[in-house]
């Protein structure tokens, strides 16, 4: 009886370690995915300011019609954001 009480803590240890290892694989995922909608957002942020400099009749120097037509389109972009949080889901089911 004591082995088999050994053996199952020994699985659960196992088990723990591999979902542990899976938690860090998740977590370094998100923060991937979280710093390139960051980089995405710069670009938005900075394409709106141009069009609304461009609206309120600022002058724009060096920029030509293509850039601005591009900072128009940008400041429109909606993207959506994903999780990944399968092993959390895993473990609550």
């Amino acid at each position: 009886m004591q082995v088999t009480e050994w053996n199952d803590k020994r699985k659960e240890a196992i088990e723990e370690s591999e979902y542990l290892e899976r938690f860090i694989t998740d977590i370094g995922t998100h923060i991937e995915s979280m710093e390139n909608n960051t980089d995405k957002l710069e670009v938005i942020y900075k394409d709106s300011m141009l069009a609304l400099a461009y609206l309120e009749g600022k002058r724009l120097k060096n920029i030509y019609s293509g850039r601005l037509i591009a900072a128009f389109y940008n400041s429109t972009s909606i993207f959506p954001y994903y999780t990944y949080d399968v092993t959390y889901n895993e473990l609550m089911s």
